[in-house]
């Protein structure tokens, strides 16, 4: 993902730091580090789904998440 501090101007500079290597652990399809950067009672809702409320379920849901890009052709 591209992200640039005007976009994320709210944040910290620590906090930006945080956001962009999170953000680099979901681009790259890396649950085990994306849970690893996630407090134990993160709470993850994505669009119109229902909220995850455990690292489990996170999990799960970064899973399906993986799978559907793996499967989109161009």
């Amino acid at each position: 993902m591209i992200i640039s501090p005007e976009s994320a101007s709210q944040l910290s500079n620590r906090g930006f730091d945080w956001y962009t290597d999170f953000l680099g652990d979901v681009d790259g399809r890396s649950a085990v580090e994306v849970l690893a950067a996630i407090h134990d009672d993160c709470v993850v809702q994505v669009n119109d789904r229902l909220p995850a409320f455990s690292k489990a379920a996170i999990a799960r849901g970064l899973e399906l998440y993986y799978d559907a890009f793996e499967k989109v052709e161009h």
